[in-house]
C-alpha cells in the first residue's frame, strides 16, 4: 500500500478499554451461581453455629478454620507459616487440620483488654 491509500483506509478496530465485553447467557448464569456459593457472611454464620456443637477433640479442616476466623486462605497460611497460629495436625501429606481445643486456646491467647 502506498501512503495515500493508508491515509484513506478505515482505522483498525481498537482492542482494549473501549471494547465492550460480552458474555453468553450460560457464562452469566455460571458467574451468578459462583457468587451465590461464595457468600462469606453465610459461611461464617454456619461455622459459628457449628462451633457451638463441636467437642474440643474435633478437627477443623484448614478451609473451615479460616472461614471460622474470618481470614482469607492466604492470610491463614501466612499466620500458620510464621508460627503465630494454633498448632496444626497433618491429616495427610498435604492436608492440615486444627483441633477445636487449639483454636479456642489460640483465640483466648489473642484476647486483649481484659
Amino acid at each position: 500500500m502506498t501512503l495515500p491509500e493508508l491515509a484513506r483506509s478505515p482505522p483498525a478496530r481498537r482492542k482494549g478499554k473501549n471494547r465492550k465485553a460480552t458474555t453468553s447467557q450460560a457464562e452469566a448464569k455460571r458467574r451468578a451461581q459462583q457468587r451465590a456459593q461464595a457468600d462469606p457472611v453465610r459461611d461464617r454464620a454456619q461455622a459459628l453455629a457449628l462451633m457451638k456443637h463441636l467437642n474440643d477433640d474435633a478437627v477443623l479442616t484448614f478451609k473451615q478454620w479460616v472461614c471460622l476466623v474470618g481470614l482469607s486462605p492466604r492470610t491463614g497460611r501466612r499466620i500458620l507459616r510464621r508460627g503465630k497460629g494454633p498448632p496444626v495436625i497433618w491429616l495427610s501429606e498435604r492436608r492440615m487440620g486444627i483441633r477445636v481445643r487449639a483454636h479456642r486456646a489460640w483465640l483466648a491467647a489473642r484476647e486483649r483488654g481484659k
